[in-house]
């Protein structure tokens, strides 16, 4: 586990009305005890009518005392359960003696656990689904190396076009941990990404094979996402009414076939540089990076995180779903290559669509997808061809290079 945190014996002080939600399933105070090398020694309140007491926390049953009560050399941090009278709380525990370097609100000791004494194997990485896309996987990772991802986890949906040797250089080094899975069920590879690899990674990142992540100042990702999170959690008018954030959200920008009716060789970023307008409804839609130990579970654009922690956009708005339509993109957008050239376009449509191939339907061509394609061309040319933007065009020649030294 990537993790390391030294283990402490902690009294919990203070149970007022709210008690009982701060040790729920859906909350980070009972993660990061659960999660941590945190032992509850045990249980204390200012009100004597509870001493005596029973109550249960973390599925372990403990007797309400008098703080005095406790060996306070046994004791590392007493932790009060109240952000509203923390300071009066703590004011009344230094009157009895206890030493003030040791007492804490419970809420900051755990969110400093598990969001700052760490030691990542990664500071950030990426989460990929792939099938029978080994063409453009070399290029995605090169890329979204260069502007600082470290590692990449690549779920591979019984891929049949050689994705394994164009991936085994990175595997061999480190750099790509491979799964095959088989189940073709993108939310299922998100949730045991989450689930198995949380602990070492501080950010992880959801996106597909035809989406790369663009800072737009083109500063590396990380001090981009870390400069967002920090002006968002130092807003003094944050915690009136939005909580952490657990995520960050970025829009879409639609790019189109760029005019190429033919499949293009060479790479993406190069061939394909016209794009919908910022406004196009289609760019409502987010994809997300997250820190993973505050999410429950994965969608495909959106995560739900444990209570306390949201989703935000780069300017600290709340998105509480799949789509933010007031997104601006100054410093963060994805390029969305969905189309690719008209040719690339219709063998999309050839394949069909995940589900259809989940449920054995007939996927040839049918009048009906034929009629699909024929107007999303209509919309592509006409939307998605329509502002020039080769924004990501300057990486070519350092992909290249990459690509040549490898």
């Amino acid at each position: 586990m990537g993790c390391i945190i030294v283990l402490s014996q902690v009294i919990i002080y203070g149970i007022g009305k709210k008690f009982t939600e701060l040790f729920e399933d859906t909350n980070f105070i009972k993660l990061g005890i659960c999660s941590t090398n945190v032992h509850i020694r045990g249980v204390s309140d200012s009100d004597t009518n509870k001493w005596g007491v029973k109550i249960k926390i973390v599925d372990k049953e403990y007797t309400i005392q008098n703080i005095l009560n406790f060996q306070q050399d046994e004791i590392d941090f007493i932790l009060i359960t109240s952000r509203q009278y923390y300071f009066q709380i703590k004011e009344d525990l230094i009157k009895k003696g206890i030493n003030d370097k040791k007492i804490y609100l419970l809420e900051d000791y755990i969110r400093f656990l598990l969001f700052d004494s760490c030691s990542f194997k990664y500071k950030l990485s990426l989460v990929l689904l792939i099938r029978n896309e080994s063409e453009y996987i070399e290029e995605w990772i090169e890329y979204h190396r260069i502007i600082g991802v470290e590692h990449f986890y690549i779920y591979d949906d019984e891929s049949t076009d050689e994705l394994c040797d164009k991936l085994q250089y990175y595997i061999d080094t480190g750099v790509v941990t491979y799964i095959l899975w088989s189940n073709a069920d993108q939310c299922g590879a998100y949730n045991h990404a989450i689930q198995n690899f949380k602990w070492d990674n501080k950010y992880m990142g959801f996106i597909d094979t035809d989406e790369f992540i663009v800072s737009v100042e083109h500063r590396m990702l990380l001090e981009v996402i870390e400069e967002i999170i920090e002006q968002y959690e130092k807003n003094p008018y944050r915690k009136h009414y939005m909580d952490h954030c657990g995520g960050i959200g970025i829009n879409w920008r639609m790019y189109g076939t760029s005019n190429h009716k033919n499949h293009q060789d060479g790479l993406v970023l190069e061939n394909y540089v016209y794009r919908a307008d910022d406004r196009y409804y289609e760019n409502i839609h987010i994809k997300s990076i997250v820190n993973p130990r505050t999410v429950i579970c994965c969608g495909v654009h959106a995560m739900t995180y444990i209570k306390g922690f949201q989703c935000i956009s780069e300017n600290g708005s709340f998105i509480p779903d799949s789509f933010f339509f007031d997104s601006i993109g100054n410093k963060l957008r994805i390029n969305h290559y969905w189309c690719k050239s008209e040719e690339d376009l219709l063998k999309k449509y050839e394949r069909g669509w995940v589900p259809e191939r989940e449920k054995n339907q007939d996927i040839s061509l049918s009048a009906k997808r034929m009629n699909d394609y024929i107007i999303r061309l209509r919309i592509i040319q006409d939307y998605w061809n329509q502002e020039y933007d080769p924004i990501l065009k300057e990486y070519a020649s350092l992909i290249k290079e990459c690509l040549k030294q490898r």
